[in-house]
């Protein structure tokens, strides 16, 4: 499996894109150029090469899953724990269905919450444009996890402008996404994908900041009823081999750190079922 990535850049119209090489413990960014060209692209280009480079590999296996992270998630050391966790401990199954991650990397490394929230806002046109061109250019299957404030950053695009694109799943992990929010737009996330799954920890500290910061409680905390069948709600309160000390206080990267719920994910990915 390969990980690659689109790199976003606020109020441009244009991407950078490439393969993420994982070769040592440090991952780096390999950034696609052409000659004489920027390395900057459109969305559409980016995901017409990336297709390529991700056929040319050959794998039997059916889908794509596209990720986003979240706040402070494009400085060094969290994008490369992310992208280290899933070389290392992901999708290792040869009944696993992920042929390659895409990474969408936005601009989140402010020092401050709200102006990373100014920023993925300055960048919602942009990846509106990705999502809206996915099914066009990817031609495997293709699902879409989002962490923590990638949940506000996706959520921020729908309400922007619709998007014409059908995933096999969404999961949204630790949504750091005001639950109300959620609640009134619950059809644009469930428009997006075949099932929708929220994984939440009623003891998530990360968030409970959050909703100091933003006064008002966070999806990613909360277990919400919905008649939409399309929508489930995973409780992960009850975990307990959280590997990383300081993950264990928090209790909010929990996909990096354990086990258990790195197989869930693997299951709803495979099997499209709780």
């Amino acid at each position: 499996m390969e990980q690659y990535f689109i790199k976003i850049a606020p109020k441009l119209d244009v991407v950078s894109c490439g393969k993420f090489d994982t070769s040592a413990n440090k991952s780096k960014f390999v950034f696609h150029k052409k000659a004489n060209k920027s390395e900057f692209f459109s969305s559409e280009y980016a995901l017409t090469w990336l297709n390529n480079e991700i056929e040319a590999l050959g794998l039997p296996k059916s889908k794509v899953l596209f990720y986003v992270h979240g706040f402070w998630a494009s400085l060094s050391f969290p994008l490369n724990r992310t992208v280290q966790a899933f070389n290392k401990n992901y999708f290792k199954s040869e009944q696993d269905d992920i042929s390659a991650i895409i990474h969408i990397v936005w601009n989140a490394n402010a020092l401050y919450y709200k102006n990373s929230i100014s920023s993925l806002k300055k960048s919602k046109f942009v990846f509106n444009e990705i999502l809206n061109d996915i099914n066009n250019k990817i031609s495997k299957n293709v699902s879409l996890m989002c962490h923590s404030m990638g949940n506000r950053f996706l959520y921020e695009s729908l309400k922007h402008q619709k998007v014409n694109t059908s995933f096999k799943e969404l999961l949204l992990v630790a949504p750091d996404l005001h639950f109300t929010h959620f609640e009134s737009g619950f059809q644009m996330f469930s428009d997006l994908a075949d099932k929708v799954y929220v994984l939440y920890h009623t003891k998530d500290k990360t968030l409970k900041m959050s909703k100091i910061i933003n006064k008002t409680e966070r999806l990613g905390r909360v277990k919400l009823i919905f008649k939409d069948s399309n929508i489930s709600f995973i409780d992960l309160t009850h975990i307990n081999d959280i590997k990383s000390v300081a993950d264990k206080v928090m209790r909010h990267n929990y996909f990096i750190y354990s086990d258990t719920v790195r197989l869930k994910i693997e299951k709803l990915l495979k099997n499209n079922v709780i």
